[in-house]
């Protein structure tokens, strides 16, 4: 595998080979491998492919660092994928400049993107944001949609913990090299994410955080996703750079709608200005999206495991259309106030109920 992975990086370590062009070089003269030491170079027959890129080539014995790359792949066990392997994401080759190879950690299934969300966000989202997000990254993921975001502070954050939290799979792309663990405080979150999905990166292992790699990584976010969900963001946010690749793609747009006066709600409120389907509820986007609901909660399976005091509180919430204060559940469940927090506490900690702020409680269906 190193072999494979060295003949990839020093193809695209030549100025001017682009991911576009190395994958057009591939498909055309195969293996990297095969060819690419040798002193006769077959790459002369390209047109873009100048004298100088054929000496740059010609003095190169290895990629640069690519000792401390090898060591890094080896020691952190990296996978790696290229344009024309099997395991590469069907749904990313279509976008116009798909990444000719990904580093990954965790593994990648066909599935994770035949009904896939890209959910993104600013990193100082309202609480209003975050319950939302939570409440209904929640409900889609119970209806088996795979959740790709971007591991970073906010709204990203936020939806992958939602994804786990509901039991299914979700996908994170970096800014950084996969290994590389940004931001640092989220290394509990991209282990969980590691075990039950994948960390995906284009960029090589030691790579880190730099401020140009991000809005490029957010074509891939897209790239992923079938559509993309923008939760709360400003004008000049990442999430709008995301939502503009989608865009692009020919993919659907949704945004949450917004306190007007927010600095942070004004990129999805100008979102949904501007056409993108405005998110009031999980089925404004199961709709869109072509996919039915079904009854598939993991809930119904495990109502045997709630006492009975904890299945009437739980029928109570289902009952309500809309979020339910404590003090309303006391009078609905004529239960005593310590006999309620213990009820909610355990129905929280068993996943079938969460909390919003102003102590406002909801069912997860």
């Amino acid at each position: 595998m190193l072999n494979k992975i060295r003949a990839w990086i020093k193809l695209t370590s030549i100025n001017g080979i682009s991911s576009v062009r190395a994958i057009k070089i591939v498909k055309a003269l195969g293996d990297p491998q095969i060819w690419i030491d040798d002193s006769d170079s077959p790459l002369a027959e390209f047109t873009f492919v100048s004298e100088n890129m054929l000496v740059s080539l010609q003095q190169m014995s290895d990629p640069p660092d690519w000792n401390k790359i090898a060591g890094l792949i080896q020691q952190h066990e990296l996978k790696f994928v290229t344009f024309f392997d099997e395991e590469y994401p069907f749904i990313l080759k279509t976008i116009p400049d798909p990444p000719a190879w990904l580093f990954y950690l965790g593994n990648l299934q066909e599935s994770d993107f035949t009904k896939s969300l890209a959910v993104v966000g600013t990193r100082k989202p309202s609480s209003y944001a975050i319950t939302q997000c939570k409440k209904i990254t929640g409900e889609l993921v119970r209806q088996q949609m795979v959740i790709v975001s971007g591991m970073a502070y906010g709204i990203d954050a936020v939806a992958h913990r939602a994804a786990l939290d509901n039991g299914s799979r979700t996908i994170a792309v970096m800014g950084t090299g996969a290994e590389q663990i940004y931001p640092p405080r989220h290394r509990e979150l991209a282990e969980e994410i590691r075990q039950n999905g994948a960390l995906i990166s284009e960029y090589l292992p030691g790579s880190v955080a730099n401020v140009w790699n991000f809005p490029n990584r957010n074509r891939i976010i897209s790239g992923l996703s079938q559509a993309t969900w923008v939760v709360e963001g400003g004008i000049k946010s990442g999430s709008l750079i995301t939502a503009r690749y989608a865009q692009n793609h020919n993919r659907p747009v949704f945004a949450l709608p917004a306190d007007i006066n927010r600095e942070t709600s004004a990129g999805s409120n100008h979102l949904i200005r501007e056409g993108a389907f405005p998110v009031l509820q999980s089925s404004d986007i199961l709709e869109v999206m072509g996919i039915s609901k079904t009854n598939l909660s993991d809930n119904n399976i495990k109502m045997d495991s709630l006492n009975d005091l904890e299945k009437k509180i739980y029928q109570i919430l289902v009952s309500q259309s809309e979020e339910v204060q404590f003090d309303q559940l006391l009078v609905l469940s004529k239960l005593k106030i310590s006999e309620l927090s213990t009820i909610i506490l355990s129905l929280e900690l068993k996943g079938f109920i969460g909390k919003a702020p102003g102590n406002n409680i909801f069912a997860i269906k």
